[in-house]
């Protein structure tokens, strides 16, 4: 069973636009290309049945204002697409299939690669390999050198050949792939393997509180040191001087200015009944007189 690039993502992919829709596995996560494979047995693989193998690389959208500085796009033809086929999994066992769909870009690499094809796009940006044998394969896309133009590419993913075609409960021989592209770094020919991450700011952690020091001790006087003998102030305050006002109240004249204060007024009493006496004694004394006149 072949599986087909629709109308649409021939049209779409010929117009420029940039889809991540596809006929068959997707290739914009990480992990291996495997089709459906949940539904078949992994008995009926053919070992000794030869595979091939189309890529098709999504075209950057050719509407996109370029940017001051921006690089123009380059072409889609003349990149090469290698194809390595990883050693040590073996796809007509259980266990080979579940190596392959827990395996890294990175493990296979350490696992070790063996080239098996290798050739250049199209200017539609498609190439095909065929004549391959069952097995898991890394696909890597090396860009043309030319520093004057910006290109994009597919990050390099393994794929399993064949795939699983789960609808129709069969093993796919002839494989064909919608690849998914990214803008390669400039003065670069390979895209990353991995997208960069954003940096994260790191959790702010408060500065511990430092602790209180207690002050040292002042050490007591020693046998021979001479004693202590605590400072007092000699300096005096000369008060203001203090303002008359009522007895008992804040400002009362006390020492000699109070008694001599207390004896004028005691002589001032004293004349002012004995006025007070002669006058009416000359009161009385001037009514005899007129009475006996």
């Amino acid at each position: 069973m072949r599986s087909k690039i629709s109308p649409f993502v021939a049209f779409a992919c010929a117009t420029g636009l940039s889809l991540s829709i596809f006929v068959g596995p997707a290739l914009a996560d990480a992990r291996t290309v495997t089709g459906d494979v949940s539904a078949i047995s992994v008995a009926a693989i053919d070992p000794s049945r030869a595979v091939s193998l189309s890529l098709q690389m999504t075209h950057p959208n050719p509407y996109n204002d370029q940017e001051p500085g921006q690089l123009p796009q380059g072409p889609m033809g003349g990149h090469i697409i290698t194809v390595s086929r990883v050693s040590g999994v073996d796809l007509t066992t259980v266990a080979g299939w579940e190596t392959a769909k827990k395996l890294t870009v990175a493990q296979a690499r350490e696992k070790g690669l063996a080239e098996a094809a290798r050739a250049q796009t199209d200017d539609s940006g498609r190439v095909s390999f065929f004549g391959l044998t069952p097995g898991l394969y890394l696909v890597e896309e090396t860009v043309p050198s030319n520093p004057d133009v910006e290109y994009v590419a597919t990050r390099p993913f393994l794929v399993t050949l064949p795939i699983g075609d789960g609808q129709n409960g069969v093993w796919d021989y002839d494989v064909e792939l919608l690849a998914k592209t990214d803008k390669v770094p400039p003065g670069e020919t390979t895209p990353p393997e991995t997208l960069p991450e954003t940096p994260t700011m790191p959790p702010f952690t408060p500065p511990d509180t430092p602790k209180e020091s207690t002050p040292p001790e002042e050490p007591g006087p020693g046998p021979s040191d001479p004693p202590v003998v605590p400072t007092t102030s000699t300096s005096s305050v000369t008060p203001a001087p203090p303002v008359s006002g009522i007895p008992g109240e804040p400002g009362e004249p006390q020492g000699p200015l109070a008694r001599a204060l207390a004896s004028t007024g005691a002589s001032v009493v004293g004349l002012v009944l004995v006025a007070g006496g002669l006058v009416a004694l000359g009161a009385v004394l001037s009514r005899r007189r007129k009475e006996d006149s």
